[in-house]
């Protein structure tokens, strides 16, 4: 194996034998051939499978460069997957790609070049569906929601065509479903996310029905999107107004209860005197988890950094500090507004 260190990483995550491996394989290398750069190939393999282990194989004689294959000592998802490769992977720009068609891989050379010119992320919405083909409208409402949920504005984040630098795994968790936002996630964390539109693949499979318990886990991860985007700085905000409203209802209530009672209406045998007890205690019991969460934020506030830096510049002398008869950029009479800092003050162009 060669000893340089590679530009890229190309992630392969195999969760399930998928019949198209060693296909993608053969595509892959010749978008990557079109590249000519150093590149490694991780397999990630998180099955038992026979029938997986045999396409990995078959689709290591396929990739171009280093090819590893990265096999987890236990069934893992895909996030898992993604995780150990992440670590494993010697590239400072990662891609990953899926075990299945999904774009025309010839779009990685765009995402790279979206990358290199200072994209941190730069994923393939599969928004252009080749003719004859059907559009995706599940995956479109999906997006729709987590856009709503988020507050983002892309169009297609579960997409597995990706490229990306390192330091956006870095500082995401990648775990369970998660890897799936990644571009919502980098956003929120001060990222800079392109979509780079592609084409479907003629031999993508068609929109799918799946089984119920999978909408169910969905709608599950809009609801986490929605509070990781918006009310992890600030969970009194969702739960204390949740609560406010519960324990408002039921103090209504309950106080009309009351004055009923004032007039003469018996308490026995009225329901709405338990549901408005319940909605109060509700209303309580979540204002109190709000208030915990933010003491527990509060107490570890130090250890929170809620920002990232873009760059770090010098910037230009106020003319009054500048020696008498000397320009404020210098000898040469140069300005010196926005020229890039020196010695221990200049900064990376990424936190």
């Amino acid at each position: 194996m060669p000893d340089s260190t590679p530009e890229l990483s190309v992630l392969v995550p195999v969760a399930q034998p998928s019949g198209e491996l060693v296909l993608v394989a053969r595509e892959l290398r010749s978008a990557l051939d079109r590249l000519g750069r150093p590149v490694e190939v991780l397999l990630l393999l998180g099955t038992r499978s026979p029938e997986a282990a045999r396409e990995v194989e078959e689709a290591c004689a396929e990739l171009p460069g280093q090819v590893r294959v990265v096999e987890v000592a236990h069934v893992a998802g895909e996030g898992g997957m993604l995780r150990a490769g992440f670590d494993e992977a010697r590239g400072e720009i990662l891609v990953t790609v899926p075990p299945r068609f999904e774009v025309v891989l010839d779009v990685l050379g765009d995402l790279l070049d979206a990358v290199e010119k200072g994209a941190d992320l730069a994923y393939a919405p599969r928004l252009r569906v080749p003719r004859g083909g059907r559009p995706r409208l599940q995956s479109r409402l999906f997006n729709a929601l987590l856009s709503a949920a988020s507050g983002s504005h892309f169009r297609d984040v579960a997409s597995g065509t990706r490229v990306l630098r390192r330091q956006v795994v870095r500082e995401i968790p990648v775990y369970g479903d998660f890897h799936r936002y990644l571009p919502i996630l980098a956003e929120r964390l001060g990222f800079r996310v392109e979509e780079v539109e592609a084409e479907v693949h003629p031999r993508a499979r068609g929109p799918a029905i799946h089984w119920p318990a999978d909408y169910l886990w969905r709608a599950m991860d809009v609801l986490s999107i929605f509070f990781l985007t918006r009310f992890t700085r600030r969970p009194l905000r969702l739960f204390g107004a949740l609560g406010s409203a519960f324990a408002a209802v039921g103090a209504v209530v309950l106080a009309v209860v009351a004055v009923q009672r004032l007039l003469g209406t018996p308490l026995a045998d009225r329901p709405i005197l338990v549901l408005a007890t319940l909605l109060l205690g509700l209303g309580v019991q979540m204002f109190t988890i709000g208030l915990l969460a933010e003491l527990i934020l509060f107490f570890h506030a130090r250890q929170i950094r809620d920002y990232r830096i873009a760059r770090i510049y010098e910037a230009a002398r106020p003319l009054a500090d500048s020696a008498p008869g000397q320009a404020p950029g210098g000898p040469g009479g140069e300005a010196a507004f926005g020229a890039p800092a020196t010695g221990a003050s200049q900064g990376a162009d990424r936190g």
